[in-house]
């Protein structure tokens, strides 16, 4: 094949008929063939290139000068990657060019690479109410990263769409870089569609100078045109960066946004701006950040915020059939955060935070949580769920909480529910509600359905004690079945985010937790800490121990006692953050025949450091006579808990010996003659910030009893 044929423009549309070649038109020639049924012209790209003939640079070129609508394709040997080094793609639509579809052989087969030069692609539209659209779909998009551009031009690392509409479906937005906003994605004025495609490993908020982040993965503001919105369905966001918000997905606008038959994970949101009404707007959001979220058949979870909100930041949110598990936050609602709140069979499990490990609601506005689990949360304060307001608990359980199941100053209302520990939290209960009983549920595991659930063990007293709430549980099943063996508080319905079909209600009992284990001691560094294990039902049981730091696993600490050291510790820095430490302890009981059940102690306290303990005095041996030498003896291996360094300064007549410092030897010299000698001994714990000076050391002095001779 010659040069000119591996290096056409644009090959001719399969619909252009056989007549062109006659016309002797070059095979490099672009050609815009126009479709009159559908008024398209169909673009061929036939070359890896960054520019020139055949390539995707100038196809989109073409385009742009096109007032029709355009099609690029690909041809079948154009995989692997397209290489961006002559700068951002820009794909202009409307105003003068028509709506513009971008078909890729598949996300696995082209990738388009910015090469961390760039971003991928500049979308520009006229914006309005009646918007053109762009359609990507069979691509990745990666290598983006809008640092080489002005402070203003910095968002969008992978993409960046304003004033039209744009969809992804079947796309992959990866490794992308934005200094400010939208690392993977920024959409500004438009409805923004991702559907059946993943957006992984973006970072946004990376200009060092600004504190205008968010939306590692999506950006969306939909301004104020019709039909804005954000809809993400069937897709992957996960372990994006989004600096100040919405790790995942930040949507600070009013248009509405919708996640579902989705997974978020493994984002994080690591700082946040000062001065922000996160009731009212949105806060940090670990997973996700928006002003008014929907959230559907999905699962949100392993996110973490810095601030506020680990899994999910709302002003107004509505959470169905989904499961937030696994999330933490730095301050409050480990698992979501929402001004409005209604929860349907949905199950918030296993995440932490300072206030409300679940939920936090953060105003007085009412707040629903129907046929819903919330369960096996940690928290200082309202384990489960922390509300100023009132909470109406109708068919859910709310149990196995650490730091209590309710909590804050507002009120519950139950209505055939299972609360395990309200504490001092005030409630009204219908009648038919379950108080301080385990609910008895398995571990979070897919148990049918697309979530992952909390299933109720075949013992568990949530079996036929609910009440006609809902018609279908968490996983999709039919609502009620009646369990011939238990007895009915309405309709037969479970209590719980699942229901128990005839299959599943046999199988081994489960052990129920009576009383959670606690913990003894003070939380004082080189303390040894001790959990109590419990009380169980059986009591004839087997114990396991994992004690966490902050709701993480501590290496190797698996015994019924844990010895606090230094990196249970931490500090408040001086502009307000809070590194200091928190322990607990998982339980877990096992029994022959039985399944097992884990509990989770309350927090300790803050670690704190009372000074190192001594537990032999150091000492000073040798002659005190000049031409002999002294040695210092601090005898780390039996101070507590072991200091980072320790300093020796030699002192003569109250002089301190330049030439002996941070020497555990001292040489002495006939010059020393009739003087006395003193040994100050420092133990110093380490710095725990770079820009901070270290704690405190601990101090013991020797004084020799001669005079050197």
């Amino acid at each position: 094949m010659s040069t000119t044929a591996r290096h056409t423009a644009v090959r001719r549309s399969r619909r252009a008929t056989a007549g062109l070649a006659s016309l002797g038109l070059a095979l490099g020639a672009v050609v815009a063939v126009t479709s009159p049924a559908d008024a398209a012209t169909d673009l061929v790209v036939t070359s890896n290139e960054d520019s020139g003939p055949g390539t995707l640079r100038e196809a989109l070129a073409q385009a742009n000068a096109s007032p029709d609508d355009d099609r690029i394709t690909f041809a079948p040997s154009v995989l692997g990657e397209i290489r961006l080094t002559g700068g951002q793609l820009v794909a202009t639509v409307g105003g003068g060019s028509g709506d513009l579809v971008i078909e890729g052989p598949g996300r696995d087969a082209l990738a388009i690479d910015a090469l961390r030069k760039s971003r991928v692609l500049d979308v520009r539209g006229p914006g309005g109410d009646t918007r053109p659209s762009l359609t990507v779909s069979g691509l990745t998009l990666t290598g983006g990263w809008t640092y080489a551009y002005s402070y203003d031009d910095q968002d969008g690392g992978g993409v960046r769409a304003t004033g039209t509409d744009l969809t992804l479906d079947r796309v992959e937005v990866s490794g992308n870089l934005a200094n400010q906003r939208g690392g993977g994605v920024l959409l500004v004025g438009g409805r923004l569609v991702v559907q059946s495609s993943t957006v992984q490993g973006n970072r946004a908020g990376l200009n060092p100078n600004s504190n205008v982040g968010g939306g590692g993965g999506l950006f969306h503001d939909g301004g104020d045109v019709a039909g804005a919105a954000l809809e993400v369905t069937d897709s992957l966001v996960a372990d994006n960066d989004g600096g100040a918000h919405g790790g995942g997905i930040y949507a600070p606008g009013a248009a509405p946004v919708t996640v579902s038959t989705s997974t978020v994970s493994g984002n994080t949101a690591t700082s946040t701006l000062t001065g922000m009404d996160v009731w009212s707007t949105s806060g940090t959001g670990g997973g996700i950040a928006a002003h008014t979220l929907t959230v559907a058949d999905s699962t949100i979870r392993d996110n973490v915020a810095e601030i506020d909100a680990g899994g999910i930041s709302a002003g107004t949110l509505d959470v169905t059939r989904s499961t937030v598990s696994g999330n933490a936050s730095g301050t409050s609602g480990g698992g979501l955060l929402a001004g409005t709140l209604t929860m349907t069979s949905s199950t918030v499990s296993g995440n932490t935070s300072p206030t409300g490990g679940g939920i936090v609601v953060g105003t007085e506005t009412p707040a629903e949580v129907v046929l819903s689990s919330i369960v096996s949360n940690a928290a200082v304060s309202g384990g489960g769920i922390s509300t100023p307001g009132t909470v109406a608990l109708r068919g859910s359980v709310v149990a196995l909480n650490a730091g209590g199941d309710l909590g804050g100053t507002g009120q519950a209302t139950l209505d055939h529910a299972l609360v395990q520990e309200p504490r001092d939290f005030a409630y009204t209960d219908s009648g038919d509600s379950i108080m301080g009983v385990d609910p008895r549920l398995a571990p979070l595991a897919f148990h049918g359905g697309p979530t992952r659930t909390r299933r109720p063990a075949p013992n568990s007293p949530v079996i036929d004690r609910g009440a006609a709430f809902g018609t279908t549980d968490q996983r999709g099943f039919a609502r009620p079945y009646d369990d011939p063996g238990s007895p009915n508080a309405a309709d037969g319905s479970d209590i719980g985010a699942v229901e128990l079909g005839a299959t599943e209600l046999t199988g081994p009992a489960q052990i129920g937790v009576v009383a959670r284990p606690e913990i003894t001691a003070r939380p004082t560094l080189g303390t040894r800490l001790q959990t109590d294990g419990g009380t169980w039902e059986p009591a004839n049981v087997a114990l396991t121990y994992q004690w966490l730091r902050d709701g993480v696993p501590i290496l190797n600490a698996t015994s019924s006692t844990y010895t606090l050291g230094w990196r249970d510790f931490g500090i408040v820095q001086y502009y307000g953050e809070d590194n200091r430490h928190r322990i607990s302890v998982a339980v877990t009981a096992s029994a022959d025949g039985l399944s097992p059940a884990t509990a989770l102690t309350d927090f300790t306290p803050f670690t704190a450091f009372a000074g190192f303990q001594i537990g032999e005095r150091p000492t000073v041996t040798g002659r005190t006579k000049a031409g002999s030498f002294l040695t210092a003896h601090p005898h780390l291996g039996r101070v507590r808990p072991a200091p980072d360094s320790t300093e020796v300064s030699w002192y003569l007549d109250g002089h301190l010996l330049e030439r002996a410092v941070g020497k555990h030897r001292l040489t002495l010299a006939p010059r020393d003659r009739g003087k006395r000698v003193k040994v100050v001994f420092a133990y110093y714990p380490p710095s725990l910030d770079a820009e901070l000076p270290g704690l405190p050391g601990t101090f013991r002095t020797v004084k020799l009893k001669h005079r050197v001779r």
